[in-house]
């Protein structure tokens, strides 16, 4: 999709854009969003991923050594294996990368963000799912994708938005990218997302808001 910029008497153009992320649900947070360009003046809003509620489903093994559940209604069966590992990952976001004209002037919105990036740090899992805890302190460590920070640092897009870490929220630069996680508090009401101005080949501002 190509994306309108606004003229400037100087002749370059700029681009508002609003993103948020991980609403899970929530009918609230999905109008505030539908508001927020005309809320923030944004020509474009943009929706991170999990958009959905989340819920408990039962899982069963079967002989066959495939499983089944039912989901909205429909019967799935899905194979050990079936979710992509991180290479997989990784060739099928370069083949999706490799088809743009103009890398350097990308905006990449991957919902995963990307490993040891300050933007992926999780509380550290003992085998039953609870939190380690170190001087009173959840032990926190990264969690995101390496091959998503691979090809972040490979194609070097002018912007990379992600999510899917609730309390990671934040920035970073991974070589000339400006990555941002948003972050979510879907559950209190409140619509966590970024303000972030483009111009023609840089990011000229962005702001975390709340609201």
């Amino acid at each position: 999709m190509r994306l309108g910029r606004r003229q400037k008497t100087d002749g370059g153009g700029r681009l508002r854009l609003f993103y948020a992320s991980d609403i899970h649900g929530s009918d609230l947070l999905w109008r505030k969003f539908l508001g927020a360009a005309k809320f923030y003046d944004a020509e474009a809003a943009v929706m991170g991923g999990d958009l959905l509620g989340k819920a408990i489903i039962p899982i069963a093994r079967r002989p066959d050594g495939t499983y089944t559940g039912e989901f909205l209604g429909a019967k799935r069966v899905v194979h050990e294996g079936q979710e992509l590992d991180e290479d997989a990952l990784y060739e099928r976001l370069k083949r999706l990368a490799e088809q743009l004209e103009d890398p350097q002037r990308a905006i990449f919105n991957l919902h995963v963000p990307p490993y040891d990036s300050r933007l992926d740090q999780a509380p550290d899992l003992k085998p039953d799912l609870t939190p380690r805890y170190s001087g009173g302190q959840p032990v926190m460590k990264p969690v995101g994708s390496h091959a998503v920070r691979r090809l972040i640092e490979e194609v070097q897009p002018l912007l990379a938005l992600h999510g899917h870490i609730h309390e990671s929220k934040g920035e970073t630069r991974i070589g000339r990218t400006l990555a941002l996680n948003s972050g979510s508090e879907y559950n209190t009401g409140r619509l966590h997302g970024a303000v972030v101005t483009l111009g023609d080949d840089r990011v000229v501002s962005h702001q975390f808001v709340v609201g």
